[in-house]
């Protein structure tokens, strides 16, 4: 099976997440990623996915904009990685609760010593 990753963000937490999923096809043969598409940051989530598709939303753009992403792509993404925090107010904490879709939160490294 082949996972379609999306990604919003082109700094280098978007970076990171995409070369993490460049070692996990490496190391974990069960794993395989089409070449990952950009999304602007202001352009719509809903319907780019295709229906028969396993898709990956990588959310790696400004803080405040990650909890209204997640929201939106409910139910448009088969799996959602966001960086932390994942959220920024308590109002986004109690949305959140109600997202069905699988998410995951990364601490994205942006320096290497």
């Amino acid at each position: 099976m082949k996972i379609q990753p999306y990604v919003l963000g082109s700094g280098r937490a978007a970076q990171a997440l995409l070369k993490s999923l460049a070692v996990l096809e490496i190391t974990d043969s069960d794993f395989k990623f089409e070449k990952a598409i950009a999304l602007k940051r202001d352009q719509s989530l809903k319907g780019i996915t295709k229906k028969d598709e396993t898709s990956l939303l990588l959310i790696a753009n400004p803080h405040a904009l990650h909890a209204p992403r997640i929201l939106e792509a409910e139910g448009e993404f088969s799996l959602i990685i966001t960086e932390k925090p994942v959220c920024t107010s308590l109002d986004e904490i109690e949305a959140l609760k109600k997202v069905k879709t699988p998410v995951a939160v990364c601490h994205g490294y942006r320096q290497s010593w």
